[in-house]
């Protein structure tokens, strides 16, 4: 049975059970298919939320009052603090030595995108250097950068009434709510929130398991994979997605004659999949209806004719 389905199935009737899909058009699919299969006759909206929603709901800071930093404020800092660092040098006083060389001082902004990225890991870097060695700034410039950045870092967030998800320690705010966070592995910033919440008592990961660990990689063994596989190759290059029966039939043959899915099974991946691909489709767009903007052929005639 799809994970998804079966966690609905054992969970829709929990009072404080809240299901976390990917997108909001993941939700209102879902909402749809519980319906029509009758498994109740109502659902409150509030149990289906979009991983956004979820974000700004569930994950709280210890300290109140503060938000959960988003992705493009992380990105704006370290602009920011690339281009204090030239003011900087400018007076012969640089900020950093080591993680952004001065010999490259000109062309400095191409490690914003970098600088982003370790800003949620500086936390755990940093507990984890105070608790092996005694900071010397004369031995490590490297850690001496780090220590400089931190400390800007945190005092961004303070201005601002910020928070870093990474940093933060369990419980986060639950609300006495009980969370199935779906598929987290699809989300681009999950790896920011996930020490936070696998460490949390009342929320569930419904995972893609280890397909993951195979594919896009590796050539798919299963029909499900194989689903994967397009799926992650078109998050990458959001474009057509080809002639979909001919590369997915093997996969789907083979399955089905191992008993390894059923009929319904695979009908279930490929809807998700859809679902997937019209969510890259903006909801402004004439297609949205339609099916989204990603072309794929279906039939048509084999290289012998």
């Amino acid at each position: 049975m799809n994970p998804i389905f079966n966690t609905l199935l054992h969970h829709i009737n929990d009072e404080n059970s809240v299901f976390v899909f990917t997108t909001e058009i993941a939700c209102t699919s879902w909402q749809d298919k519980i319906l029509e299969d009758e498994i109740v006759q109502a659902i409150p909206l509030e149990k289906f939320i979009a991983w956004d929603k979820f974000k700004s709901e569930a994950v709280r800071s210890k300290v109140q009052n503060k938000t959960s930093i988003p992705s493009v404020v992380r990105k704006l800092f370290s602009h920011w603090v690339i281009e204090e660092n030239k003011i900087a040098f400018s007076n012969n006083s640089p900020l950093f030595s080591s993680i952004i060389n001065p010999e490259y001082i000109n062309t400095s902004s191409s490690f914003a995108n970098w600088i982003a990225s370790i800003l949620p890991q500086l936390q755990n870097w940093k507990e984890k250097f105070e608790r092996k060695t005694i900071f010397d700034e004369t031995v490590d410039l490297e850690a001496k950068d780090l220590f400089t950045l931190y400390n800007l870092y945190s005092s961004f967030l303070d201005k601002h009434s910020l928070f870093e998800p990474a940093w933060e320690k369990p419980p986060f705010d639950s609300n006495n709510k009980h969370y199935y966070i779906f598929y987290p592995e699809l989300l681009d910033d999950y790896s920011e929130y996930e020490s936070l919440l696998l460490d949390a008592e009342k929320e569930n990961l419904v995972t893609l398991s280890k397909a993951l660990l195979n594919v896009p990689e590796n050539k798919p063994n299963s029909f499900y994979e194989a689903i994967l596989t397009i799926y992650v190759c078109f998050s990458a290059d959001p474009d057509s997605v080809g002639t979909l029966d001919r590369y997915l039939r093997p996969f789907y043959e083979k399955d089905m004659e191992s008993g390894a899915i059923t009929r319904e099974e695979a009908k279930e991946y490929l809807q998700e999949l859809f679902l997937m691909l019209q969510a890259a489709t903006p909801v402004t767009s004439p297609n949205f209806t339609r099916g989204g903007e990603s072309h794929f052929c279906i039939g048509g005639y084999l290289p012998d004719g």
